[in-house]
């Protein structure tokens, strides 16, 4: 077996990671604003809430498993983060979302 088979957080990360892609892929094969109906962009906003909200969620299980996997890997002497403040992610986060 392997880790990720193990893992059930890691399961969970891969399984939010494909709802991401396919809000943002269904985001990208929007037509532009202009010419959506009003429900068209009500559908529009709510999915990209719907983005905005799994990508948060995707962030924190990140880092939940970067310090699961860090834990792991540390020896057990081995001095914790100053403060218990998490590490910063190592990607942007997300833009705030439009009004």
């Amino acid at each position: 077996m392997s880790d990720e088979q193990l893992d059930p957080l890691r399961l969970v990360v891969q399984h939010m990671e494909q709802q991401l892609d396919d809000r943002v892929e269904e985001v990208s094969d929007a037509k532009p604003s202009r010419e959506e109906t009003t429900q068209e962009l009500i559908q529009l906003e709510e999915t990209l809430s719907s983005a905005q909200d799994k990508a948060k969620k995707l962030v924190t299980l990140r880092l939940k498993l970067e310090d699961e996997e860090a834990t792991d890997g540390a020896e057990p002497s081995a001095p914790s983060v100053a403060g218990g403040e998490p590490s910063a992610p190592s990607e942007p986060a997300a833009p705030p979302p439009l009004p």
